[in-house]
């Protein structure tokens, strides 16, 4: 079953009378429990495209599908209810301070009013799945970056998403912390079959998924799975190819 389904999908901006066309036609489908990742240099139309699955923006032109249903037809409240069934996490963490690990997990829920008990339940057990049910009641300040992107997983687990869609996930780590993360990733897909979307323009982080689609000029150029690289090397020259 397709999750996510883009047809024709285009989008321009304008910046004063010059109009730039970040999608080009994007025509995309991603099925329940795969995990893709989305490559391409800056400027490529990757993060654009997160955006308008993610129902941030709105596309110019072209069909979302979000499990079957177009969301240019759904009404504000069904909109609304559609964006708090996808779980992002970005490359910023986006925690809040004052608030410890659990509670900042246990925010995610609060905004769907499950009730105070079930979300400490809950909040602590996701904690566990992402390693660090030894960390709950420490603050953002007392965690590494790595600490925080698991903090960030945990929350955006927490709402019972659809889909994860991540944003450079590992941009602001170093390069044990970006395998750990990935691991982790890799290790809640197969166990939870949560289907995962990665936006990298790092080629390592997109070997651990499935599938990778490579966008160039706000374009698909290529949509393969990764038993077409022999080597994690291979993937280092895949941008140099396209």
């Amino acid at each position: 079953m397709a999750v996510i389904e883009t047809i024709n999908l285009k989008k321009f901006y304008s910046q004063g009378k010059i109009s730039i066309q970040a999608l080009a036609g994007v025509n995309a489908q991603i099925n329940e429990g795969e995990f893709v990742a989305i490559l391409g240099p800056s400027g490529s139309g990757k993060s654009t495209f997160l955006n308008m699955i993610g129902a941030l923006d709105k596309p110019t032109e072209g069909v979302i599908k979000l499990s079957g249903k177009d969301i240019s037809k759904m009404t504000k409240d069904e909109l609304a209810e559609q964006r708090q069934r996808i779980g992002f996490v970005f490359q910023s963490y986006n925690l809040i301070e004052r608030l410890n690990a659990l509670e900042n997990v246990e925010l995610a829920m609060s905004i769907q009013k499950i009730p105070r008990e079930e979300r400490r339940l809950k909040s602590q057990k996701i904690m566990s799945d992402v390693g660090l049910a030894d960390r709950s009641s420490h603050k953002p300040s007392e965690l590494s970056g790595g600490q925080k992107q698991r903090v960030a997983i945990a929350r955006a687990l927490a709402q019972d998403p659809y889909f994860l869609l991540l944003d450079e996930p590992t941009g602001n780590v170093d390069t044990r912390t970006r395998d750990d993360i990935m691991n982790l990733i890799n290790n809640l897909n197969s166990k939870f079959q949560t289907t995962i979307i990665i936006v990298t323009h790092d080629p390592i982080v997109a070997k651990y998924a499935h599938r990778t689609i490579y966008f160039l000029d706000g374009k698909i150029s290529q949509d393969i799975t990764v038993e077409e690289f022999e080597t994690p090397k291979d993937l280092l020259h895949v941008e140099e190819k396209i």
